[in-house]
C-alpha cells in the first residue's frame, strides 16, 4: 500500500486559485484582475472542476 504524502502547499494554492474562493473573498477586485483569463479553454476546465475538489459545499451555499 502506498503511503500518502500530501503536498499541502499545492493543495492550498488550488483552493486559493479556485473561482469560488475568489468570489467568496473579494469578487470585484478579483474579477477585474482575472477577467482576461476567463475565456481560455484551460481556465474553463479548471473552473468547472474546482468546486468539487477544493472547497467544501458550505462555500457554495454562502455564495
Amino acid at each position: 500500500m502506498q503511503i500518502a504524502k500530501p503536498n499541502r502547499q499545492r493543495k492550498t494554492r488550488r483552493v486559493e486559485d479556485s473561482r469560488d474562493y475568489r468570489l467568496f473573498n473579494n469578487t470585484r477586485f478579483e474579477r477585474l484582475r482575472y477577467n482576461k483569463q476567463v475565456n481560455r479553454k484551460r481556465n474553463k476546465k479548471k473552473r468547472r472542476y474546482a468546486t468539487r475538489r477544493s472547497l467544501p459545499a458550505g462555500y457554495l451555499a454562502v455564495i
